[in-house]
């Protein structure tokens, strides 16, 4: 079978192009039989009836690339793989062979040398001012220091006057003062003596003024609640703690206790169970000995069993 002759690199072949966009066999006319890259993709879109507005929406690809592409205008794309990855998608919604679409693309862009943009240099790249623009800036500069100096000069004698003359009265008057100053100052030392034992006595007695001293607040008295007895368990408050002592009916024994407040239980003491917020805070008592504390200091507690065999 003789072996078929490739393509040119710009057009695709009518007959593959026509079964893939005109199942329905109507025929396509181009002007030499031959479709382009563009030409195929409009015939198929508009065979499938949608407007470039339309594919622009469903595909989110501008509006002007797919007209770009239609009209073979590459140049419009910031580079090459731009045209060649929306050209596939659009291909590939309309339904066509996207694969020999980009093939042939990249077969048609092959030749183009991409040229990378330059940025215009100017002539005059020296950024100093010149001496012209200088000059004039320094006969600005001088004109703006005349004008303050001549306003300065026209509105401010009679203050620089007055000003003139308080700084030799001030000089003049100097000498008297520093005299004046030191006839006090002699006259201070003649009763230095006198001042000096009235400071001390001052001082003495406001020694001896003491501050009232401030009683310290009294401590709550240590109680003791339950049956005051000898035998059985008890609990010892080490430090203020809050304890809710229960049983299978309800609360038992509820309230905070303060360092050395006691809480004797009950004879029932096996069936009763105990909640608080810091086991460590509480000593057990066995027989009116101590034995150990309840937990470790912070632990929280809640239904633990009060058996007193277990403490024994």
């Amino acid at each position: 079978m003789p072996r078929k002759k490739k393509e040119s690199l710009v057009h695709l072949d009518l007959d593959t192009i026509t079964k893939e966009i005109n199942p329905d066999d109507t025929p396509l006319k181009s002007p030499n039989g031959r479709l382009t890259i563009g030409e195929a993709l409009k015939n198929a879109r508009e065979k499938k009836k949608f407007s470039l507005a339309e594919v622009s929406q469903k595909l989110r690809i501008k509006e002007v690339y797919l007209e770009a592409l239609e009209k073979g205008h590459y140049y419009v794309f910031p580079g090459l793989s731009y045209a060649s990855g929306f050209l596939r998608s659009y291909a590939l919604f309309l339904g066509l062979d996207a694969k020999a679409l980009v093939e042939e693309f990249h077969k048609e862009t092959s030749q183009i040398k991409v040229e990378q943009a330059q940025m215009p240099i100017p002539k005059n790249s020296n950024l100093m001012p010149s001496f012209k623009t200088i000059l004039n800036a320094l006969i600005v500069l001088l004109i703006i220091y005349l004008i303050w100096y001549i306003y300065v000069s026209l509105t401010t004698p009679a203050v620089l006057k007055e000003t003139f003359i308080e700084e030799i009265n001030q000089l003049v008057e100097e000498p008297q003062k520093t005299l004046a100053t030191a006839k006090v100052v002699s006259a201070d030392l003649e009763t230095a003596p006198v001042v000096a034992d009235s400071i001390i006595q001052n001082e003495e007695k406001t020694v001896q003024m003491k501050a009232p001293e401030t009683t310290p607040a009294p401590t709550p008295a240590v109680k003791t609640y339950g049956t005051n007895k000898i035998k059985g368990m008890a609990l010892v408050a080490t430090d203020e703690v809050w304890i809710r002592i229960m049983d299978d009916d309800g609360t038992v024994f509820e309230r905070v206790l303060y360092p050395g407040d006691r809480y004797n239980l009950p004879e029932r003491a096996e069936d009763l169970r105990i909640r608080t917020a810091n086991a460590g805070a509480l000593k057990v008592y066995v027989d009116n000995k101590p034995i150990r504390q309840l937990g470790e200091k912070g632990k929280f507690l809640n239904g633990f069993p009060l058996n007193i065999e277990n403490f024994r």
